[in-house]
């Protein structure tokens, strides 16, 4: 399975890379997609959203600039994309597929 990376652990990602935020939610929720996610294969990381106790759920997999301009995220992306409509169906087809995904450069403070 993959690793799940809660708040308090190192964070995994390289400065410079563009990863994929896959939800913000509650801690709770939070965790609960990561170990889904984890359980598929999936490196996540679980970070504060800097916001209202909101979390961000983000795949530790990440791109470089050239890398994604030459669309070599997209496999990835539509991965996870499928294991979006899984976490739904897996929730009772309540809440969220994840296809508000987006991509997020990495800049550490």
């Amino acid at each position: 399975g993959g690793r799940v990376y809660l708040p308090g652990d190192a964070d995994p990602r390289a400065a410079g890379e563009n990863y994929p935020v896959l939800a913000r939610y509650d801690l709770d929720e939070a965790r609960r997609l990561a170990d889904f996610l984890a359980d598929k294969g999936v490196d996540t990381l679980v970070v504060s959203a800097h916001n209202a106790g909101l979390f961000l759920v983000v795949a530790v997999q990440g791109y470089t600039g050239e890398q994604f301009r030459s669309q070599q995220h997209l496999p990835f992306e539509r991965r996870l994309r499928d294991l979006g409509r899984q976490w739904k169906i897996h929730n009772g087809n309540k809440g969220d597929d994840l296809s508000s995904l987006y991509w997020a450069l990495y800049q550490p403070d």
